[in-house]
């Protein structure tokens, strides 16, 4: 690639950002440090006095602060005596090949640069012919025009990955965590059945053993009965066979015998094994029972969610014209569109997206439950989804549910890394113990701290917070990307955020942007970010939140640590050099932090 030339450079930079020239009485603007010409940046301010806005960055301020910028005006003095002979050696290289003359002016319909004798040409007679460095001029305001284009561009690119890209993000990992749910939940109970199973199986074997040892001893003591008998029969047969006077003889001692000889029938199971039986039994009843009624709910449940998918119509979409952002170019059919590379000449009405490159289907619905199929080729950045009729279509607004649309977002791998590559690093942050008010009492390793009624007696130094119940991070930043993790433990009033290391420490503390501070938490009994001139109501926080830090873009953002998914992001602030360090307010009984290191 080559090299530019330096006076190249150096005129570049003595360029006015408004008109194109030569700076003229060069003023610059305190709160950004961008300059411009004395006319030109009073006739853009013309009218205001406060609330006025830089127009190279676009940063609002509350009032006008310039301030004349000679060593600037001196650096176009040199740049000027620079051009000329840049603009000979110029005139020289850039000449007319048929006919030999300087080419100073341009063709606005061929697009060519002309000279003398070519404007007087047939070829060139009803063209729009202008000097060089007018059509220059005009070209560059063009240009200029379309990097402003792309720059908003570039930066609702960055804004998406906080609303669209983060929400499907969040989904992804909702459904991980869902699967590892059900199988966890389906394991623990697969691990519950086997160990009932077992246990019943376990009860059944020790009934069968005691039911076999009974039945062992039975039939032993039946058989030992049975002999008893058999040999008494045989002796009462023989005796009946003897003659009258032989048998009379001991027939006491016989009727005796047999009087005496009494039997009983052994019991068909034991009265101790009764209960056990009716036990298992009922316990396998239940069990069978229970498993039912699962089976039962679980194939209802299921059969409600193919039931709902089957309720819905599926419809045909056509794609709205009258809504489509100039850069979408429609099919014939409205069934499809991409994106072009210029904006088309469209009628600027109501329904139309200016901004977003946005566009809607042309049938609406009111009522019923109905969807619809999409393709999407050569991936890139897209999303799809529904919104509001009413949906906002004039100029930069938040493409959320709270703005009336619900969507899936996509990042093509390239952006996805644009995106990526200057990522937060995550700090180690300690508290910092010389600013700690003396209600508050800090761990040894200085990762957590708690509130207490009673105020320690500690050094009164300039650093700490005497009234407000505040301590910093010990450490601070002056450039970077960082983040850090705080878990808010117990506690009525707290607040989590940045602050300036300029931040005062005496006295009342108004906690505001304004005043240093970029925070938000559980304020006065309401969750709530801490802006001026009145606090942003929030309806919930999570117990632990990720706080990052832009340094270089002024930019302090919130998300919920555990889902990463965006709470809050300040406006940009100018840090302008100061040093900012984690901020940190508790108060109430039993309010305690921790940072998660």
């Amino acid at each position: 690639m080559a090299t530019r030339n330096p006076v190249e450079n150096l005129q570049d930079d003595t360029t006015c950002f408004i008109c194109l020239e030569f700076f003229k009485d060069p003023v610059m603007i305190m709160g950004c440090g961008h300059s411009f010409c004395q006319a030109c940046i009073s006739q853009c301010w013309e009218g205001k006095e406060k609330d006025v806005s830089c127009p190279q960055c676009r940063l609002t301020f509350p009032q006008r602060n310039l301030c004349p910028n000679r060593l600037l005006a001196n650096f176009v003095s040199i740049a000027k005596q620079l051009k000329a002979p840049a603009a000979n050696e110029a005139e020289e290289q850039w000449m007319c090949k048929k006919h030999g003359e300087a080419l100073k002016l341009f063709c606005d319909e061929d697009q060519i640069l002309l000279c003398v004798v070519c404007e007087r040409s047939q070829a060139h007679q009803a063209h729009t012919v202008v000097p060089i460095k007018e059509a220059a001029r005009e070209h560059k305001e063009k240009i200029q025009a379309h990097l402003k284009t792309l720059r908003e561009e570039r930066e609702k690119l960055l804004a998406f990955r906080m609303t669209g890209e983060e929400r499907s993000k969040e989904y992804l990992k909702w459904t991980k965590a869902e699967r590892q749910k059900i199988l966890s939940g389906f394991q623990h109970l697969h691990q519950f059945l086997k160990e009932q199973e077992q246990l019943l199986l376990a009860q059944l074997e020790e009934l069968e053993r005691e039911i076999e040892t009974i039945q062992k001893e039975n039939i032993t003591k039946m058989s030992k009965e049975i002999s008893i008998l058999n040999n008494l029969i045989k002796e009462m047969e023989g005796k009946c066979l003897q003659p009258a006077d032989a048998f009379l003889q001991d027939v006491r001692s016989t009727s005796s015998r047999c009087d005496r000889q009494m039997f009983q029938l052994p019991v068909e199971i034991s009265p101790e094994l009764e209960p056990k039986v009716r036990d298992v039994s009922c316990k396998t009843v239940a069990i069978m029972e229970i498993l039912r009624t699962i089976k039962g709910t679980l194939t209802a449940e299921m059969g409600k969610g193919w039931a709902i998918l089957s309720s819905y119509t599926k419809v045909k979409v056509t794609l709205d014209p009258a809504t489509a952002h100039p850069h979408l170019i429609l099919a014939e059919d409205r069934s499809s569109m991409t994106r072009g590379d210029k904006l088309q000449k469209l009628p600027d009405n109501a329904e139309r997206f200016d901004t977003h490159h946005c566009v809607l289907g042309y049938d609406g619905f009111s009522a019923g439950r109905h969807y619809w199929e999409v393709e999407v080729e050569d991936g890139g950045f897209y999303a799809v989804g529904v919104a509001r009729a009413s949906v906002r279509r004039k100029g930069w607004s938040r493409l959320d549910p709270e703005a009336g649309i619900w969507a899936i977002w996509h990042l093509s791998d390239t952006l996805q890394s644009y995106l990526e590559k200057d990522s937060y690093s995550k700090v180690k942050v300690t508290l910092d113990p010389d600013s700690a008010n003396p209600q508050l009492i800090l761990s040894e390793d200085r990762s957590c701290v708690r509130w207490e009624d009673t105020r320690q007696l500690l050094s009164k130094n300039s650093e700490r917070f005497d009234m407000r119940c505040c301590v910093l991070g010990h450490e601070g930043f002056t450039s970077g990307r960082h983040c850090w993790e705080v878990e808010v433990r117990k506690g009525n009033s707290w607040a989590v955020g940045v602050a300036r290391e300029s931040v005062k420490r005496k006295g009342w503390i108004h906690v505001s942007p304004e005043e240093g501070v970029w925070a938000l938490g559980h304020w006065y009994g309401q969750f709530q970010v801490l802006t001026s001139p009145h606090p942003t109501p929030l309806q919930w926080l999570p117990s632990r939140v990720q706080v990052c830090l832009d340094y270089a873009e002024g930019q302090v953002s919130i998300l919920n640590a555990n889902t990463k998914a965006p709470i809050f992001t300040f406006p940009p602030a100018l840090f302008a050099g100061d040093r900012i360090h984690p901020w940190f307010y508790l108060f109430g009984p039993g309010a305690e932090f921790r940072l998660w290191n």
